[in-house]
């Protein structure tokens, strides 16, 4: 099994290669199941998205910004 410094990567180094796996993980379309509890934290996200107490933010907009942090 391969490891990866992460210890001497930066912030940036390590959420690309987060994105990179995740990009290589999720590369065959139903190939990897979601744990059931997403299900459940979908369905609270939806009503509160309803009931006005979260918003959506564009990914690109929320990458920014925590790629600023």
């Amino acid at each position: 099994m391969k490891t990866f410094p992460l210890h001497l990567m930066s912030r940036k180094e390590t959420l690309q290669a987060m994105e990179a796996l995740w990009a290589d993980l999720s590369a065959v379309p139903g190939e990897m199941k979601s744990p059931a509890w997403h299900d459940d934290e979908l369905a609270q996200t939806e009503s509160d998205v309803a009931a006005g107490k979260q918003e959506f933010v564009d990914w690109t907009i929320a990458r920014r910004e925590i790629n600023r942090r």
